[in-house]
């Protein structure tokens, strides 16, 4: 009887432990994972719908697997600094008068640092887009994914719509959203929309 109490007991105890490694090992593996860094962050909406769905209707939601094309254009640095280079730029006298930066030296001065590059794509990544083109000190990320992996990361709904003129496009309904964490790090989302609004000639 003595036997059989310590080895429940010890199977007991065995269980306990297999548990806890397997829970420890999850825990381990989300920390290391690209999604540890933006769990539990708020999300922040960016920018608004494009103006041309307050004047449409809604016809529609689009193909969850049709493809889009993206882009996100990430906010410059020192922009206290760019806007004194700028003054001083087209001001008579100064010293930097019509001193016009290369391309090069633009991005190491006032383009978005590596780290913020490797942020923002390593969020895409996770969501499960392409990440085309992404070179540190440039503004633009290009990326690439379904309709339905842009609904889940930005937290908006692709609908079709007919424009008053009659003809129609795809668009947000509502302004994107990203983490808390990379909203000082983006200006803008391209391409959730090819809405234009069309203009006559006089």
């Amino acid at each position: 009887m003595l036997r059989s109490k310590w080895f429940i007991w010890g199977s007991s105890l065995a269980l306990l432990l297999c548990l806890g490694t397997f829970l420890l090992s999850q825990r381990l593996t989300f920390a290391t994972s690209p999604w540890a860094s933006f769990a539990g962050n708020t999300r922040v909406a960016l920018g608004s719908p494009p103006s041309l769905v307050s004047h449409s209707q809604a016809i529609g939601s689009v193909d969850p697997q049709h493809s889009l094309a993206l882009s996100v254009n990430l906010n410059l640095n020192n922009i206290a600094e760019l806007q004194q280079y700028i003054s001083e730029l087209y001001t008579p006298g100064s010293y930097l008068y019509h001193h016009y930066l290369r391309p090069a030296q633009f991005a190491t001065q006032y383009g978005p640092s590596a780290q913020a590059m490797q942020q923002v794509s390593n969020y895409l990544r996770a969501q499960g887009f392409s990440v085309t083109h992404a070179i540190p000190g440039q503004q633009l990320i290009d990326f690439s994914g379904s309709v339905a992996q842009v609904q889940q990361a930005f937290g908006v709904q692709i609908n079709t719509y007919r424009a008053s003129d009659g003809h129609t496009f795809f668009a947000n309904s509502t302004a994107p959203s990203v983490p808390s964490a990379l909203h000082p790090l983006i200006q803008n989302i391209n391409g959730l929309s090819n809405a234009v609004v069309r203009q006559h000639a006089p």
